[in-house]
């Protein structure tokens, strides 16, 4: 883990059964995931206090949805 300030904060190569430990340990210093990546089973994530976020939900699935799936669910700001 590296840290860019006390209100932002981000990991990599964090493999898939460690996301939840950062993005929990996260959320109980106050910060919430505002980008994430992944590529090969590694995640990328950053995670900052300046989000405007009071809460958040993931979920780690084994499929990824269709570029289209984003765009239809754009209008209602579920992306």
């Amino acid at each position: 883990m590296d840290s860019f300030d006390a209100s932002t904060r981000y990991h990599y190569n964090v493999a898939d059964n460690r996301l939840d430990q950062h993005i929990e340990k996260g959320n109980k210093d106050g910060l919430y995931v505002s980008s994430i990546a992944s590529c090969s089973n590694l995640w990328a994530l950053i995670m900052d206090a300046g989000t405007g976020f009071s809460a958040q939900v993931h979920e780690l699935s084994q499929h990824f949805l269709h570029k289209v799936s984003f765009l239809l669910q754009e209008d209602i700001f579920i992306y």
